[in-house]
């Protein structure tokens, strides 16, 4: 199943983490959205459930931004749904 992390709550969403799995099998953060419009969060909602502590990133830290010492509060999440883009 795929997983990602969200910021805000599993249950109400803010922004979502998305990753994908580099060449070694890591899960990896590749962005992070703007904060989503409410219709699109009560969505989102319904796809992610918590992870456990299985999760690969239990227990990770990401910075809150570019040049800032901030860490990002997010919670793991697993995710029923799977987007994929092609630059």
């Amino acid at each position: 199943m795929p997983t990602a992390g969200v910021t805000g709550t599993v249950t109400a969403p803010v922004a979502l983490l998305p990753a994908c799995c580099d060449p070694a099998g890591q899960l990896r953060l590749i962005a992070r959205t703007t904060p989503l419009p409410t219709p699109v969060r009560r969505d989102l909602a319904r796809h992610v459930h918590p992870a456990g502590p299985e999760h690969p990133w239990h227990g990770r830290r990401f910075s809150a931004g570019r040049g800032t010492r901030g860490e990002l509060e997010y919670h793991p999440g697993r995710c029923d749904l799977v987007a994929e883009s092609q630059v």
